[in-house]
Formats: C-alpha cells, sequence, structure tokens
C-alpha cells in the first residue's frame, strides 16, 4: 500500500506537461521547454548532416574522440544513423564540441533528457519506428524526471544527482533492452541502477525504473486510483463552486429585500 501511495503521489505532482504538435514543414515539430518553463518548439530539417565526421577546423570529431564515437557508431543511434536515416541524431544533434565544456556543466546535465526528448517525445516519430510512444512522458511522471524537470525550470546552475536518460541508458553506448550490451539489459539493469543506488538490493529493479506509467496491466489498483481521483476531484471543486455561487446568490437577494 505504501508504494501505491507514493506512486499516485508521483502522478499527482506530475505537473509538467508534454507538447506534441505537427509542424507546417520538415519533420515533426519536437518539444522542449526554455527558461522560463515555457514550451517551445523545434524544427528539425528533413535532411541531417554528418557532423560527426565533418572536419571541425582541421580535426575531424572522430578523430578527436575515437572512443566516444566507436561507441555511438555501434549503437541504435549510430547504426541508423550511418545506414541513412535522417531521424537518427548525429553528435551535434546532442551537443556541441566537448572541447567547449558545455557537457560538464550542471545546466546541459538539467537540459540533456530534454534534448533526448526532441525525437523521444515526438509520438509521430516514435510510433514509425516502433518504439514506446510514451517514454519521455513517463520519465516526467518519475521522480527522477519530475526533480530535473523542476530544476531544469527553476535553477539551471545547481547540479542534481537525480537521473537523467544517459545515466541509465549510457550517453554514445546506446543499445535496445534486448540487446545483452545494453545498460538496461535485464542482465545488466541492477548494476546500471547501482551506480546512484550502491544498496541495492536484488528486488530493487521491481519497482518503477525510471519510467512511471499507470495502466492496468503495471497496476491495477494505482490505476482505479487514479481514475477515482481524475472523477472526484473536478466532481467535488465543480460541488463547491455551484455551492458557493448559490450562497452568494442568496446572500445577496436577502441583503437586497432587507433594504427595500
Amino acid at each position: 500500500m505504501v508504494s501505491v501511495a507514493l506512486r499516485v503521489l508521483v502522478l499527482l505532482t506530475a505537473t509538467c506537461p508534454v507538447l506534441m504538435a505537427p509542424s507546417a514543414a520538415g519533420s515533426p515539430a519536437r518539444p522542449d521547454l526554455d527558461a522560463n518553463g515555457s514550451e517551445v518548439m523545434f524544427i528539425i530539417p528533413e535532411t541531417m548532416e554528418p557532423v560527426c565526421a565533418e572536419l571541425d577546423g582541421a580535426r575531424p570529431w572522430a578523430a578527436r574522440y575515437p572512443r566516444e564515437y566507436q561507441e555511438w557508431q555501434d549503437s541504435v543511434h549510430g547504426s541508423a544513423y550511418l545506414s541513412g536515416d535522417t531521424d537518427a541524431p548525429g553528435c551535434a544533434d546532442c551537443h556541441d564540441d566537448p572541447e567547449s565544456g558545455e557537457i560538464r556543466s550542471a545546466a546541459f546535465r538539467l537540459e540533456s533528457s530534454f534534448r533526448c526528448a526532441r525525437c523521444h517525445g515526438d509520438e509521430q516519430l516514435m510510433a514509425k519506428h516502433e518504439i514506446a510512444t510514451d517514454v519521455y512522458a513517463s520519465y516526467r511522471a518519475d521522480y527522477h524526471g519530475l526533480a530535473v524537470c523542476y530544476y531544469r525550470t527553476h535553477d539551471r546552475s545547481m547540479w542534481r544527482y537525480e537521473a537523467t536518460c544517459s545515466d541509465c541508458h549510457a550517453s554514445h553506448a546506446i543499445y535496445g533492452a534486448s540487446d545483452s550490451r545494453s545498460s538496461i539489459a535485464p542482465a545488466n539493469v541492477l548494476g546500471t541502477c547501482r551506480q546512484c543506488h550502491p544498496g541495492a538490493g536484488a528486488n530493487f529493479t521491481s519497482a518503477t525504473t525510471g519510467h512511471f506509467r499507470i495502466d492496468r496491466k503495471t497496476s491495477l489498483l494505482a490505476y482505479y486510483i487514479k481514475l477515482i481521483y481524475q472523477i472526484l476531484i473536478p466532481t467535488f471543486v465543480g460541488l463547491m463552486a455551484a455551492y458557493i455561487g448559490l450562497d452568494m446568490t442568496y446572500r445577496i437577494r436577502k441583503t437586497l429585500i432587507r433594504k427595500e
């Protein structure tokens, strides 16, 4: 019951909305937030230049960062990108040149998950590639995502330790959960959690792991509690507003009658 209550609490406090809408040109618009927490839209061009292998000054990124490039090249992103999938991200779609120091800043850590959301928050794009369409929304409904969302909006200078996408899925060596190389493969996921939760026991991963979902399959009790709240809260608020309106009307009419 405690775990259910906690899950319901997280659900009720998940107030960061996800905006998804088609764009007029290019690929579908992808959601993000500006410094004030307002939704802004990113239009991703239809063609994506191979920035990873391009010359940056005199040195290609691939030559300057060979380990990172190799990890990306073998990953689901890199293999798709290099095979011609223009939806897959290249290096500069996720970050600037590491030499700039951007990736080591608190602001980038808070921003990184929202950069992932440019693709993974786009339901149309995810459906096209047969990837779960709620990965970003369910991350933002989990404690990790709620905290990152809050501090990204209110204080980007604060270094936070709540898990971002890359803490669980890696930055470059990203593979599907069924791939034994993946950091979230069944044999590896507990070790991944222990990077932040060193005392995590064998049952730790049986709880929600970064993506908070409530439906009949994951938790029937939590699903019906959510449904009840969704019905009762607006009902009681509406009844209270009606009661206040009727009471004010009665008092005003009573005052007018007395004056007469």
